[in-house]
């Protein structure tokens, strides 16, 4: 048995999506780069005060560097994952399994299913099930 056939060989036009998969490697270089230079400036000025104040200036901007780096990341990849569904979504359709439900058996199966309910709502007997069917029905706010 062949497994996963294709349904057919049509696939949906490129779009957005490999434009944006294209530009995730300049904009993850970007995101580590630009918090890594920030951190590496703020000790490569010169400043003219104490040492205590300039570790806690550098200590600061090392954190802000840190939080940027790891937000970039994550937007990356949650981009870059979101343009990989699509791609998905625009290949070829695969059949997993032609199974046909018999028609008789699923209406036979919805009205076990229905008289279940309603047993277990009001009993077995039809009169109470016609008049709490008539309730809800007017209780319903718009035709069904």
């Amino acid at each position: 048995m062949k497994y996963l056939r294709k349904l057919h060989n049509r696939r949906q036009p490129a779009g957005l999506e490999w434009v944006i998969l294209k530009r995730l490697p300049r904009w993850l270089l970007a995101g580590t780069a630009i918090p890594l230079l920030m951190s590496a400036m703020v000790r490569l000025m010169p400043s003219t005060a104490s040492a205590a104040e300039i570790a806690k200036y550098q200590t600061g901007i090392d954190i802000l560097a840190i939080a940027i780096g790891i937000t970039a990341w994550t937007a990356v990849f949650t981009v870059a994952i979101g343009c990989i569904i699509v791609v998905i979504m625009k290949g070829p359709a695969y059949v997993a399994d032609a199974y046909r439900p018999k028609a008789r058996l699923a209406a036979s199966g919805i009205r076990i299913c229905a008289c279940r309910l309603v047993s277990s709502n009001n009993g077995d007997r039809p009169a109470i099930v016609v008049i709490e069917v008539s309730r809800i029905g007017r209780k319903r706010l718009r035709a069904a």
